[in-house]
């Protein structure tokens, strides 16, 4: 879930319908669609109540820049983190984790904050020792680490 001006944005939750933009990137979650909620499933640029989502399809999985205005952030995979190109400044990396990471594939992420979420066993021990139930992007100074996992809560 992410909070903004704007609106809230949820990437493959399964919650009650109150977000402006949900991005889905598999088909285990299912959302009740209302006309305030566009739901976002693939590749494409996209805009609703300004906040402007781009996906980008990499390595056969789709990434997504998303721009609260508040906010740059961008979402990926962990199948896609060899072919990633960070060369826009995000204010945050997030990081979906679905098999077993290698810490050598997140130098191809530049931006100054990377959180990983996912199955805690793929995760290396040494990628977790900054666990955080959420992140604020406007208290980042008050942030544990420059590389998070994020856990459920």
């Amino acid at each position: 879930r992410i909070s903004s001006k704007k609106g809230i944005i949820l990437i493959d939750a399964d919650l009650p319908p109150d977000a402006s933009v949900v991005i889905m990137t598999n088909d285990e979650f299912i959302y009740p669609t209302t006309d305030d909620t566009l739901i976002i499933e693939g590749a494409g640029e996209y805009e609703a109540k300004g906040i402007v989502v781009k996906g980008i399809a990499v390595a056969g999985v789709t990434t997504f820049e998303i721009d609260t205005e508040d906010s740059k952030l961008l979402f990926a995979r962990s199948a896609s983190l060899e072919k990633l190109s960070d060369k826009d400044e995000f204010d945050c990396v997030l990081i979906k984790v679905e098999s077993m990471l290698d810490e050598g594939k997140l130098a191809a992420v530049t931006s100054g904050l990377v959180v990983l979420y996912g199955d805690e066993a793929n995760i290396p021990d040494s990628l977790k020792e900054h666990r955080v139930s959420k992140v604020n992007l406007k208290k980042k100074e008050e942030l544990p680490g420059n590389i998070l996992f994020l856990e459920k809560k």
